[in-house]
């Protein structure tokens, strides 16, 4: 913004010439330059709204998990932010410059927190019967964890655009944990997830993502 003095030309003027658009600011002439918006599609513009679309469509296929498993988030943020906050990233988002998406599952987080998962979670595959098997190392105590802690297996089916979210017990459960998948689900086309909520569902874990053994 410039300011210019009045002229017998510039005196009436309150419109706009060429790239100059001219007006009065608190009875002050006044100039200012016009900028025009940039439209261009640049390949990193395009290469980020195909990281935010995927993004989108995982908060949706996630968001069983992703009600519960943000609660430490800020006040104003909810859930759905706290995901896609989480995992717009290259890391768990890849996009080629010919905008080809992959999706790094191993990377996605479905839950964040402070809370300390069991040392070891291990997942096994019955694929006639269609079943999962969780085995976890027995933990009461200790720094950021509870007995009292309850952990969830979070089950996405990608291609089939499908989730379920299982319960399995707290964590000072010792037996194993066999969950049965839905009819159509096939154990070779899942991802799968582990994390801990405290008792008050206040506390949440970074999840873990395990390989289906």
């Amino acid at each position: 913004m410039a300011v210019f003095k009045s002229t017998p030309i510039t005196s009436d003027v309150q419109n706009s010439i060429d790239n100059q658009t001219f007006s009065k600011w608190r009875g002050i002439n006044v100039a200012k330059k016009k900028i025009n918006e940039n439209k261009s599609e640049q390949p990193k513009q395009l290469q980020q709204r195909a990281r935010w679309r995927k993004a989108l469509e995982l908060e949706k296929l996630f968001r069983l998990s992703s009600e519960i498993g943000f609660p430490s988030r800020p006040a104003t943020q909810d859930y759905h932010n706290a995901f896609l906050g989480t995992n717009a990233n290259k890391r768990a988002i890849e996009v080629s410059e010919d905008l080809e998406v992959t999706v790094n599952y191993d990377a996605i987080l479905c839950s964040k927190g402070q809370r300390v998962l069991p040392r070891t979670f291990t997942v096994s595959a019955d694929s006639e019967n269609r079943t999962l098997t969780f085995t976890h190392s027995v933990e009461a105590r200790g720094s950021d964890r509870d007995k009292t802690d309850e952990l969830y297996a979070m089950v996405v089916a990608p291609e089939l655009k499908d989730a379920e979210l299982f319960e399995l017990g707290s964590r000072i459960d010792a037996e194993p944990v066999t969950i049965s998948l839905p009819e159509n689900w096939s154990v070779d086309a899942i991802e799968v997830y582990v994390f801990v909520l405290s008792a008050d569902g206040k506390k949440a874990s970074d999840s873990r993502y395990l390989v289906v053994e």
